[in-house]
């Protein structure tokens, strides 16, 4: 299974999930170093059309959301099934919220599908409390 992490750059939260899901290939936005909008666009693009599900991450200190927000279209688009954790809960995401059946508010929340998707054998849950 090939999964796109979606969301803010300025905290490390994809490293949650690379280090939960040990035996998933990630693709993680942070890697591609690109700073100019057209060429990072691309690439997360062409990262969607080859992932299997996309994690979309609304963090509560994003300020707008709105490259998420490109992402999660382009990957329902697509076709592609995406996960919504939406931290924010604010109005402006009101449609992303509204396009799925559920979302999520914490990445805790999240873990229990994706444990079930990936294989609760292949779950990497040393950090768990």
């Amino acid at each position: 299974m090939k999964i796109y992490l979606a969301g803010g750059m300025r905290t490390d939260w994809q490293d949650a999930f690379i280090e939960r899901y040990p035996t998933v290939e990630f693709v993680d936005p942070r890697e591609h170093g690109l700073v100019l909008a057209r060429e990072y666009t691309f690439a997360h693009k062409f990262c969607i059309q080859q992932s299997d599900l996309v994690v979309c991450y609304v963090e509560r200190g994003n300020s707008s959301g709105l490259d998420l927000a490109y992402e999660v279209g382009y990957a329902d688009g697509l076709g592609i099934p995406f996960i919504l954790i939406d931290e924010k809960e604010d109005k402006y995401a009101a449609m992303l919220r509204a396009s799925v059946r559920f979302y999520y508010s914490t990445v805790k929340e999240a873990f229990d599908l994706l444990d079930a998707l990936i294989g609760r054998d292949k779950v990497n849950k040393e950090d768990e409390e």
